[in-house]
């Protein structure tokens, strides 16, 4: 429960399973160094206090990441998302800036936060092309869909970014009795191909990441992994090494209830077996309740403790 979502998990599941009745709340508490539980009567909080709670959000520009080189020994890159699809910032200009400040200041080591980042665009190609000196081969995915084009009593339901989406055309080609493979973003699929760009970031790098990590996030993780460019810190991605959906979405909104669903349209999967499961860090990291009500960042101390000490 971080109250940073319109509406938490938390929010829709806990009266679906807990109804409140009345304007007071029992809770089964257990706290830190104390032993057992106990239980506590709260006020119940309504949706609009819990709103008026939330961090203050803002759209402003420069705000969707920040570069914190306050350290002389470290960056920390914060990415809360990457769902900038619908945005007009310029988030490659953002990281060209960036390297440029990380080479000019000569910084050691680079930490990327990614936690609590599902995916959203390729941003992670735009990292992965500063920390390389020649082209980085990928293994590829195999693309597949399973329709060519909408029918047309589903459109008027059917919200994207791309209106291509509705209408694959010669794109799609049969695969076999349930799909058609999508040539539409590679006619070859077999890797991935990232080309260097400069400044070449030399420092040590370090991704924070979890189980939020489940699309374009886990695929960039995959890519560090893979190609041997950082460590991972933290607790297991989500995603999986089997293949994933994403690329590209339709988001149906039912017409009575207004209930919107985010419809993924490809599936990747890749070209050599692969273990069903996501990716293990290198370094793992599980917050202890101690660490939670402490305010206590265990994974960004476990990357401190990585680098070497301050002459």
């Amino acid at each position: 429960m971080q109250g940073e979502d319109t509406y938490e998990a938390f929010d829709i599941f806990l009266p679906l399973f807990h109804p409140q009745i009345g304007d007071r709340q029992s809770l089964v508490i257990r706290e830190p160094g104390r032993p057992g539980t106990r239980t506590v009567r709260v006020a119940a909080l309504s949706y609009a206090h819990r709103l008026a709670a939330r961090p203050e959000q803002s759209d402003g520009e420069g705000l969707w990441w920040t570069l914190d080189t306050s350290s002389p020994d470290h960056a920390v890159l914060r990415m809360p998302t990457w769902a900038l699809y619908n945005s007009h910032w310029d988030w490659k200009a953002f990281l060209q800036s960036m390297f440029e400040t990380l080479a000019s200041r000569n910084i050691p080591a680079l930490v990327i936060d990614l936690r609590g980042n599902e995916g959203g665009i390729d941003a992670g190609n735009g990292i992965l092309s500063h920390l390389i000196d020649r082209e980085l081969h990928l293994p590829g995915y195999r693309r597949l869909v399973r329709y060519r084009k909408v029918p047309d009593d589903l459109v008027r339901h059917l919200d994207t970014w791309d209106p291509s989406f509705r209408d694959w055309g010669s794109n799609a080609t049969p695969y076999d009795d349930r799909y058609y493979r999508l040539t539409r973003y590679d006619d070859a699929a077999d890797e991935l191909v990232i080309h260097p760009e400069a400044p070449r970031y030399h420092g040590r790098i370090f991704v924070l990441v979890g189980a939020t990590n489940s699309s374009a996030t886990f695929e960039f993780a995959l890519a560090v992994q893979q190609a041997k460019l950082g460590e991972l810190v933290g607790q297991s991605t989500g995603g999986n090494r089997r293949g994933i959906n994403g690329g590209a979405f339709f988001f149906l909104r039912l017409p009575n209830s207004g209930i919107e669903l985010d419809l993924p349209l490809i599936g990747q999967y890749p070209l050599v077996e692969q273990p069903d499961a996501g990716l293990d860090p290198h370094v793992p990291v599980t917050a202890s309740v101690a660490d939670i009500a402490a305010g206590r960042d265990a994974e960004m101390a476990a990357v401190l403790a990585r680098l070497p000490e301050p002459h």
